[in-house]
């Protein structure tokens, strides 16, 4: 509603043509690359050269974020926080249906290094901050031009990108990948001449019904350098596409125009233009120019763009094949993760990753052997997860798995901690889950725990205080010998002090023995 509130201010005061946000928005600096989140009170965008960027002034872009306050104004943007932002150009691609899972452009370097301009990424909302970005796999992704732009689909199941790569006719190209049911991406496809030009489109969006397409293009003739265009795509091929229709002078001018995007609401249509500012680019408003309805297409995606299960590649000989079909939910909420699954210490499997859409992975493994699944997720206590297909040579294999978000605050049981009954001395099946949390505290070098041991309330109390605080003491020293320091580790024991169940029978009495840590710091 607050959102509507600011829509019809606006409007009320200029009701056609170009239509400018806050001036608090735009900058001297060069805006370009503006997103929308899903919950339309968050608008994200690039800047260019601003002496905040993680690079300073010469930093090509970094994203910063504006926030819909309550009043119906934008507050001044903000730099997001690294690691989404390094010393690259950095911008977003889009968001998942829900909101929680940012795609962006290029990979990242794991060490905070300048992107390169090949690829895709994606970040995982944790609390209130983004996690590392992940690279997306795009099978025979090529990208020979240093300009990549693009955007994701309301379902979040197709990208269309503009990047010079194989079929390209010049410089930039549209093209457009599809995720399979397996989460698997296909290769990109290129949308052909009737869109496509020998010079540059680029900046695709690809309105809710999965037909109509918006994209700038200086191919064409039009008002200025480059102009904003719509398509209609005339059937599934994704090569067949109505005539391009110049979207006229209420968006195009002399100058440059990018990035047309809509809301799903059809109140709002943003882009940039270079009219009146000096060669850089400022985010622009304007009523939805002739939007299509927002029917979902649900037949949209080619058939020869998604690959069955079967097909998933993990190095492993195609006979006597098992399908590990599994899904990966937070434990807390029950929503769909996006998690990384590999086949730990198989040298020749490849990582897969969840379908963002509902969690869901598929693997394809040799029968009759056993097997441990590592299953991550950034900002969450990875798993570890033995599977026995011992006698099994065909068909598939079931399970549903569930990840502790491990964010500031957040206390996790470590139920697979185990002692030597009334000693310290750590079980071996104990240091699997251990290792995770060694893992997750590498991943995030300023995070901080604090660990308790607990007791059931039977025997002597000065004893149970005394080897809960033992019991500590010894994961503090296997964290220790895992390279974690002893500065980011701290615990007490309490002994029975703390229960979580009934002390009354042995089954609910060995729920209260147990190891736990918080996260204090991240």
């Amino acid at each position: 509603m607050l959102f509507r509130f600011f829509l019809v201010f606006v409007f009320a005061h200029q009701a056609f043509g170009q239509i400018n946000p806050p001036t608090n928005i735009n900058s001297p600096y060069d805006e370009q690359g503006p997103v929308l989140h899903p919950n339309g009170k968050e608008f994200y965008f690039t800047r260019a050269n601003h002496p905040q960027n993680h690079g300073g002034i010469r930093d090509k872009g970094d994203i910063w974020r504006a926030v819909l306050n309550e009043d119906g104004t934008w507050s001044s943007p903000q730099r997001v926080t690294d690691p989404i932002n390094n010393s690259g150009w950095n911008a977003v691609l889009g968001f998942s249906a829900g909101g929680n899972l940012m795609y962006l452009h290029h990979h990242y370097d794991k060490q905070g290094g300048v992107a390169n301009t090949q690829g895709i990424s994606v970040s995982q909302k944790v609390g209130d901050a983004w996690s590392e970005p992940m690279p997306v796999n795009i099978p025979y992704f090529q990208n020979k031009s240093s300009h990549q732009s693009g955007s994701i689909s309301e379902r979040g199941d197709i990208i269309v990108l503009a990047l010079e790569g194989f079929g390209s006719l010049g410089a930039e190209d549209l093209y457009a990948c599809f995720l399979g049911e397996n989460g698997a991406w296909s290769d990109l496809r290129h949308l052909g001449t009737q869109i496509n030009t020998s010079l540059q489109e680029f900046s695709p969006f690809l309105a809710p019904d999965n037909r109509t397409l918006y994209f700038s293009s200086n191919g064409r003739k039009g008002e200025g350098s480059a102009d904003i265009f719509v398509t209609k795509r005339l059937d599934d091929t994704w090569k067949n596409w109505s005539t391009p229709k110049n979207l006229g002078t209420e968006v195009n001018t002399i100058g440059r125009e990018m990035y047309y995007r809509y809301a799903s609401g059809k109140d709002l249509a943003y882009f940039t233009s270079t009219l009146n500012s000096d060669g850089y680019g400022d985010i622009r408003f304007v009523k939805p120019i002739d939007p299509p309805e927002l029917e979902i297409i649900q037949d949209s995606i080619p058939l020869i763009a998604l690959n069955p299960p079967d097909t998933v590649q993990t190095g492993t000989k195609e006979s006597l094949m098992v399908r590990i079909l599994g899904k990966v939910l937070d434990a807390e909420n029950q929503q769909p993760l996006l998690a990384n699954i590999s086949i730990k210490e198989a040298l020749d499997s490849e990582m897969v990753q969840t379908n963002p859409l509902d969690g869901r992975f598929a693997l394809i493994v040799d029968g009759d052997s056993i097997y441990s699944l590592l299953i991550t997720a950034p900002g969450y206590l990875g798993v570890e997860e033995s599977i026995n297909l011992f006698g099994k040579t065909s068909g598939n294999f079931e399970l549903e798995l569930e990840l502790r978000r491990a964010g500031l605050g957040s206390v996790i049981n470590l139920e697979s901690v185990l002692f030597e009954q009334s000693t310290a001395n750590l079980l071996e099946t104990s240091y699997r889950q251990l290792d995770q949390v060694a893992r997750l505290l590498h991943e995030n070098p300023k995070m901080e725990i604090f660990l308790s041991g607990h007791t059931d309330n039977r025997g002597s109390y000065k004893k149970n205080l005394e080897l809960s605080q033992q019991r500590v003491d010894a994961v503090i020293e296997y964290f220790k010998s895992k390279g974690i320091n002893k500065d980011r580790l701290s615990g007490k024991g309490f002994a029975g002090d703390q229960p979580i169940a009934s002390n009354q029978s042995e089954e609910t009495r060995k729920l209260n023995r147990r190891v736990e840590f918080k996260v204090v710091k991240e």
